[in-house]
């Protein structure tokens, strides 16, 4: 890999990078694929979409999240910017290079979403997403095409054992009391740490994006167990812009504040994130009458 990244990979990137407007016309893509944004877009699905959908597509997400850290930590290779002092990167990227997390992430998420739909349009526009999204990784001077390339292949493997696995294994979760959802939860979560720590020695960033995606993983995941079962929330059509308001301001307000108590706790601060998605939201939505529950009536509100 070594050759690619001061061959050919270093070659492509030095191209793009030498056609400026890319930068900028490409720009809203970093964005589009960063943490910040899928922290809104994924609570928007679950709270205001599709609940169910929103629970799957959220902890698919994570778990490939932590894939991502787990093999950028395994492999350790450099950025672009590391390799040659004439690339120049665009936007702030720490960490390892491959495979690249947006890339990998855009394609779990457009693919998601697309299996979904299967609408030929959103599969078409979702397509385009995930390809800008992975294109301005190498035009922004942070990635190379080989960790991009990787990147669409690592979620595209997630999408595909999601696709197989998915029905069964939704109706065999369902099957389950709280108590083992639950156990199960936090055995996954366990498993995911033990993995990470025990055979990988990881940049600080990876460490971190790793703790966040489990975090927010075993938070969310315990959320919805327990909401599933008490609380029935059903993403109605009704006052979806005021569900997302208050439950975006108050995931603001716990982000800010649990990064001021808990400092590095990164793990914790993400735990009670995941929670306040899956299950404080929620219930603050129906308790607001802001939401039905599928608990207390079975009006078609999908």
């Amino acid at each position: 890999m070594e050759a690619i990244e001061h061959g050919i990979g270093l070659a492509v990137v030095q191209w793009l990078q030498s056609i400026p407007a890319l930068k900028t016309l490409l720009l809203p893509f970093h964005y589009l694929g960063s943490e910040a944004f899928y922290l809104i877009a994924l609570p928007v699905v679950y709270w205001c979409v599709n609940e169910s959908f929103g629970r799957r597509l959220t902890l698919l997400f994570l778990l490939s999240a932590w894939t991502n850290a787990l093999v950028k930590a395994s492999w350790q290779r450099p950025r672009p910017f590391q390799v040659s002092s004439s690339v120049v990167p665009f936007v702030g990227a720490t960490g390892y290079g491959v495979p690249s997390g947006h890339a990998q992430g855009a394609a779990v998420v457009a693919g998601g979403v697309g299996l979904e739909s299967r609408s030929l349009r959103v599969v078409l526009a979702l397509t385009a997403y995930a390809l800008l999204v992975g294109l301005s990784r190498l035009v922004h001077g942070v990635h190379f095409p080989q960790d991009v390339l990787v990147g669409w292949t690592l979620g595209g493997f997630c999408l595909a054992v999601y696709a197989a696995v998915e029905t069964r294994l939704v109706s065999w979760l369902r099957g389950l009391g709280l108590p083992a959802q639950l156990f199960l939860s936090a055995g996954v979560s366990g498993a995911c740490l033990l993995l990470l720590h025990a055979f990988v020695t990881p940049d600080p960033e990876e460490r971190r994006l790793a703790h966040a995606a489990i975090g927010t993983f075993f938070g969310a995941s315990s959320g919805f167990a327990i909401e599933t079962r008490y609380v029935g929330f059903r993403a109605a059509n009704r006052s979806r812009v005021t569900r997302f308001l208050l439950g975006f301001g108050v995931l603001v307000l716990l982000y800010a504040g649990l990064s001021a108590t808990l400092g590095p706790r990164t793990f914790a601060r993400y735990v009670a994130l995941g929670l306040w998605v899956g299950l404080g939201a929620p219930w603050l939505f129906v308790k607001t009458g802001l939401a039905p529950s599928s608990l207390r009536n079975t009006e078609d509100v999908a």
